[in-house]
């Protein structure tokens, strides 16, 4: 008798490979994969703290810590005072830009000729039905 994988599975072990395939680059290029994918984050011209990132990316309060003080200690970012909050805002400096850019040139260059490939083929309905997958997931979930 022939198993049918369930959809579910079937897109958890696609995503999970995907996530490997980040990890197996960052490794390639000596650098964790939480540190990239952090320093990425915050590189993107808006203002962060902790608690917007662990809530955006779903990173427990203490992994996420661990990251912000060895990226503080290797001068990656700063903490800065914020206006409108009393948390402090998460700043990424000239040398931690530099060092993002330097570590994710590679990855940015596959991920571009891939989703240009992938939008040649599917459009950009790919990216727009992860994110509805995505919102409907975390509501049947009760998260949302």
């Amino acid at each position: 008798m022939e198993r049918k994988e369930p959809e579910g599975l079937n897109l958890i072990c696609t995503m999970n490979r995907l996530d490997g395939l980040y990890r197996i680059a960052a490794r390639k290029k000596g650098i964790k994969i939480n540190t990239l994918i952090f320093l990425r984050a915050i590189n993107d011209g808006r203002e962060h703290t902790q608690k917007t990132l662990c809530d955006e990316w779903l990173i427990p309060k203490t992994t996420l810590n661990t990251i912000v003080q060895e990226c503080i200690e290797n001068g990656y970012v700063s903490l800065v005072n914020m206006k409108h909050s009393k948390e402090k805002g998460i700043c990424v400096t000239a040398q931690g830009k530099a060092y993002s850019d330097q570590m994710e040139a590679e990855i940015l260059q596959a991920e571009k000729k891939a989703m240009k490939a992938t939008n040649d083929e599917y459009g950009r309905v790919l990216i727009e039905a992860m994110k509805k997958y995505t919102a409907f997931f975390e509501k049947e979930l009760n998260l949302k």
